[in-house]
């Protein structure tokens, strides 16, 4: 039986779509292999994380016509594909930084942590029959764990060329909650 078995079939392929998307981000994050380079192990789970944004952006893309919605999912599909591209452009040269195993297993535990916490709050996002509402709130968590991500990493020492990476990641994500959570007033979803 499926899940959304009571809601309309829009809604039910997108969260379909959704759940799909999701698993695939969370087996690319932990499935990485991990190095000594805290900004290496960073990019290697952010690119996923990245990816998954923008496949989530383009799958409500497809769904609505609410143009403050597409705005902020236009916006996340241009930003996380030059992230992502800025990312890849680092990664060889952060392997020359590396940290002690004291400080891989300390930024681990933390990453872990808010790693599981995202995809918890994601996992149980509400559906509430409406995609925009419905997005917002798988959406607000994902960006919410990229900014834990990027805090945590920030904390360490790492390939200086990250660090922009990283001030980009946080601020542009912390704006994009403020811009979905107005939203998500204005459209009066309940996403609670």
């Amino acid at each position: 039986m499926n899940r959304y078995q009571h809601y309309n079939d829009r809604t039910r392929i997108y969260m379909n779509l959704f759940y799909g998307i999701l698993e695939e981000m969370i087996w690319g994050m932990t499935k990485v292999e991990l190095t000594d380079s805290i900004g290496v192990n960073f990019i290697r789970r952010m690119i996923p994380h990245h990816k998954a944004a923008i496949d989530l952006s383009k799958n409500v893309l497809r769904f609505t016509q609410n143009q403050e919605l597409r705005q902020i999912a236009s916006e996340i599909i241009e930003e996380q594909t030059r992230s992502i591209q800025n990312m890849e452009h680092l990664e060889c040269g952060c392997q020359a930084y590396k940290n002690s195993k004291e400080e891989l297993c300390c930024y681990n535990d933390k990453i872990t942590a808010a790693m599981t916490e995202m995809f918890a709050c994601m996992r149980s996002a509400r559906a509430v029959n409406n995609i925009g509402c419905d997005f917002i709130s798988g959406m607000v968590p994902h960006h919410e764990g990229a900014v834990k991500m990027s805090s945590e990493t920030i904390a360490y020492q790492i390939c200086p060329e990250l660090n922009e990476i990283l001030y980009q990641i946080i601020v542009s994500q912390k704006a994009g909650i403020c811009r979905m959570h107005e939203l998500s007033e204005k459209m009066l979803c309940d996403c609670n």
